[in-house]
């Protein structure tokens, strides 16, 4: 087994990346009317605006999760784990949609969780920078605060 793999090490990186190509494009499809209509019974879904998605953010303090509400509006900082890179912005003007209670299906840690709304061209980026290194925010107020 290990001879085979070893030889077709490449062909086999090749199929792997082809599978998860079709995937991410399968994932793209528009939804058939059937899921459209399930997702309008969630508050997360009717509560994004057009071209939104809703992307589940850790934060490393619960405390930073207590002094913001659901509507304000935040800008979501990169900050690395270790020194040899700055803190960088990654989305601005995100909207917090929902904190999940302590008992949510992603909670298990001192960590907190917020739901926020970003454009949907920044939720790639996001979910894989947020996988690698802190992610932390900025408040700027509610919508039409300032």
């Amino acid at each position: 087994m290990r001879r085979f793999t070893r030889r077709r090490r490449r062909a086999i990186a090749a199929v792997l990346a082809a599978l998860g190509v079709f995937a991410a494009v399968s994932s793209l499809r528009a939804p058939s009317p059937a899921s459209t209509q399930e997702r309008r019974g969630s508050p997360i879904a009717a509560a994004l605006a057009p071209g939104e998605a809703a992307v589940p953010i850790v934060l490393p303090s619960s405390g930073l999760v207590r002094s913001i509400s659901p509507g304000e509006v935040v800008d979501l900082v990169r900050v690395p784990q270790d020194d040899s890179a700055e803190a960088s912005i990654l989305v601005r003007g995100a909207r917090i949609l929902q904190i999940p209670d302590g008992g949510s299906a992603f909670s298990g840690s001192s960590a907190a969780v917020v739901v926020v709304a970003v454009a949907a061209g920044d939720v790639l980026p996001l979910v894989t920078t947020s996988s690698r290194d802190t992610v932390g925010l900025v408040i700027r107020g509610f919508p039409g605060s300032r």
